[in-house]
């Protein structure tokens, strides 16, 4: 193994932390153990990747793919266990799909390759968003619920954004504004 791999390997480590968690709501402490493992390799392939300039287009791509498996797998764990979390917000997040499938499309017919920004406002969600979802267990008050999916917007439009106004998108771009 090549050390330049590593942030690949921890990537896909993260695909399989996620499957792991569909398997494990019953377990909290389990749960609680896989989840944070995600969270720390998602961190260090980043990490690894800029520090020792093991970044790739590939690279970029798997890092994407994991975070959009562990998002969904999240939600389906979240529909599964706290189905009123999906019930009561279906527009929001109906929105969110709708904007993010946009921004898949417009890559694919402006670029013609799958395109996902890594930009300043996706990160300080997911970030936000890792740290609430293990509090859903203790029952989070429904208005914050509802401003995370509100907050979940901006970051959406955001990359929407970049991706049809910029002539070449970098996926580390920070900001629509940058």
């Amino acid at each position: 193994m090549q050390p330049k791999q590593i942030p690949n390997i921890l990537s896909f480590c993260r695909i399989g932390f996620s499957g792991m968690l569909l398997l494990l709501p019953e377990n909290p402490i389990l749960f609680l153990s896989i989840y944070l493992l995600t969270g720390i390799t998602d961190v260090a392939d980043g990490y690894l990747a800029r520090k020792y300039g093991w970044t790739s287009r590939t690279g970029a791509l798997l890092d994407s793919l994991a975070d959009t498996v562990f998002y969904l797998i999240i939600l389906a764990v979240i529909g599964l266990h706290y189905p009123f979390v999906i019930t009561d917000n279906w527009q929001w997040l109906g929105l969110i799909l709708v904007i993010k499938a946009l921004s898949v499309i417009t890559a694919l017919i402006r670029f013609h390759k799958f395109i996902f920004i890594h930009t300043l406002a996706n990160k300080i969600f997911g970030l936000l968003l890792f740290c609430v979802i293990p509090l859903m267990v203790f029952s989070l008050p429904a208005i914050i619920i509802k401003a995370l999916f509100i907050i979940a917007l901006l970051p959406a439009l955001e990359e929407l954004m970049i991706l049809l106004t910029s002539k070449d998108p970098d996926v580390n771009q920070k900001s629509l504004f940058q």
